[in-house]
């Protein structure tokens, strides 16, 4: 039986796999169309949202006892890491413009779209993603094989009949989902607000 074919990758998750890692527990994208149908599903600025902070809320009344501009108690941001419904509608747009492009070069223009001044995976495909953030990094993943032939060792079990490479591997898969919130990641993406929205997100600036 032939292998089931890579699917491609959520453009969130590849910007900061940490903090998107539900993207790829979740989700399986075969077509670059399924990753737009995401992205317009998970990725894009809800209908309540504080225009300095960019946090988002459930309803209007919890918009308006976060208050912002009365209470000084957010930091402002040039632009939330979500898409506006307006940066949503360009990038259907231009996959519009696509025809005669493999699905990994759709992929690509997406991507250099959403996330313009980051810099390009290496690939658009999520194969043993888990296991390829933390092999590279090398103190990790030495620390962590020394660690378990230590622990071993103190417990009394012997290493006879055990794969350590395959224990090791089994570890970081059941403990990175728990440790992504608290683990460096890059800062969160901030976009340009559209032009739309501008007028009345500098005018609550200015209040501040």
């Amino acid at each position: 039986m032939s292998e089931e074919p890579p699917s491609f990758s959520c453009p969130f998750y590849k910007y900061s796999p940490l903090r998107h890692w539900r993207c790829y527990r979740k989700y399986t994208f075969k077509r670059v169309s399924d990753v737009k149908s995401h992205i317009e599903r998970v990725h894009l600025v809800g209908k309540h949202y504080c225009a300095i902070c960019f946090q988002e809320f459930d309803n209007a009344q919890q918009l308006q006892d976060h208050s912002c501009t009365a209470n000084f108690c957010c930091l402002p941001l040039e632009g939330p890491e979500r898409l506006f419904q307006e940066t949503f509608d360009e990038l259907g747009r231009a996959l519009a413009h696509t025809r005669g492009l493999s699905d990994a070069d759709k992929w690509y223009m997406m991507y250099r779209q959403i996330f313009p001044n980051a810099s390009v995976p290496m690939s658009p495909l999520t194969f043993d993603e888990p296991l390829r953030i933390m092999r590279e990094n090398a103190l990790f993943h030495e620390s962590l094989y020394g660690g378990l032939i230590t622990e071993l060792r103190r417990h009394g079990i012997p290493l006879e009949g055990i794969h350590l490479p395959s224990l090791q591997a089994g570890l970081i898969n059941k403990v990175l989902p728990m440790l992504a919130d608290a683990m460096v990641t890059p800062e969160p993406y901030q976009r340009p607000v559209p032009l739309s929205r501008t007028s009345w997100y500098h005018g609550n600036l200015g209040a501040m």
